[in-house]
């Protein structure tokens, strides 16, 4: 499945790599769009929910919605 949260807090590449990060360990793909504050995932339903890395992403710091 694929979700794109709109995350706001984002301010550079160190961000890019603190959130692709912890997402990647949950094994889900993600991809940063700084400058429209934008992080599109992938993810297997089987393992993932959209609310659980809505968490993760939180849990950084960030607000998502």
């Amino acid at each position: 499945m694929k979700h794109q949260f709109n995350v706001n807090g984002m301010h550079g590449q160190h961000c890019v790599m603190i959130i692709t990060d912890a997402l990647s360990k949950e094994n889900v793909k993600a991809k940063v769009h700084l400058e429209k504050h934008i992080v599109e995932v992938e993810y297997h339903e089987s393992e993932q929910s959209i609310e659980t890395i809505k968490e993760t992403i939180e849990e950084l710091g960030y607000d998502v919605s």
